[in-house]
């Protein structure tokens, strides 16, 4: 039976969720955010919660096409969001190839997801964030297999159990058209949530994760349209790079450019 590892950062300095980095970039949803994008999360969190069925903590995996589309940002603002309502939530770094989580909210990454399903620990080490009711789980060190990691019966068990402690789940997941890892959580989520970027996103990719994700049984909840109106909304950012995907797609290209993960 897994036991929830708890360590708590409440009492430790807080980490920079301020919004503006000092390159003024875009970073986590706070009360200083400004009013539309408050407003946005707001939504997206209503409709999230207003699905139409009862299910007490639903699993929802956050992807996207391709790499800098803004998926791991909206993930940790999701999650913020649900946080500052009142509830209980876990977010889970299931980008055990290129862990971006930490870079928005201060946090170790060990004895995390990768170290938990290969068995390499007893059980997962949540962490307590600064911002209350946000519980994180880290991806911990690249393993060899993410793919059948995120497929096991270890992964099961694992959001089984979380599912029993929290009142929501979002799984950060790489892009589904570099890596199938995103592919591997189809029956064990209750959706995807998929991030596109306005203005370079392109509907043949964005079409074909929707195929990918509906040859899996894989539900689409909605799409999330990221980085509208940077000049008014101020959502501008530059957030990680995946070279590590370029020895995995012929998507390397995307290593050279810089963007939200």
């Amino acid at each position: 039976m897994i036991k929830f590892s708890f360590t708590n950062k409440k009492q430790q300095k807080a980490p920079n969720i301020d919004l503006y980095d000092k390159r003024r970039r875009f970073r986590c949803l706070s009360d200083d955010s400004p009013f539309a994008i408050k407003e946005a999360y707001n939504a997206l969190r209503a409709n999230l919660l207003y699905m139409g069925d009862s299910e007490n903590c639903p699993v929802i995996a956050v992807t996207s096409a391709e790499p800098n589309e803004g998926k791991t940002l909206n993930a940790v603002n999701t999650a913020i969001a649900f946080a500052h309502m009142g509830k209980r939530v876990l977010l889970i770094d299931g980008d055990m190839r290129n862990s971006s989580i930490p870079k928005y909210i201060e946090l170790k990454n060990k004895n995390g997801l990768s170290e938990y399903l290969a068995g390499l620990c007893p059980e997962p080490e949540i962490q307590q964030t600064p911002i209350e009711g946000l519980c994180v789980l880290t991806a911990g060190r690249t393993p060899p297999n993410p793919s059948e990691l995120l497929y096991s019966e270890g992964m099961s068990v694992l959001l089984e159990k979380a599912r029993a402690a929290f009142d929501i789940v979002f799984i950060d997941t790489p892009p589904v058209n570099v890596v199938s890892d995103s592919l591997s959580l189809a029956n064990k989520v209750k959706g995807y949530l998929l991030v596109v970027r306005a203005g370079e996103s392109e509907k043949p990719s964005i079409k074909q994760v929707v195929e990918k994700l509906n040859a899996v049984n894989g539900r689409v909840l909605g799409f999330v349209l990221n980085d509208v109106n940077p000049k008014t909304a101020g959502v501008k950012g530059a957030y990680g790079k995946y070279g590590k995907y370029g020895k995995y797609s012929k998507y390397s290209k995307y290593s050279k450019y810089g963007g939200d993960t």
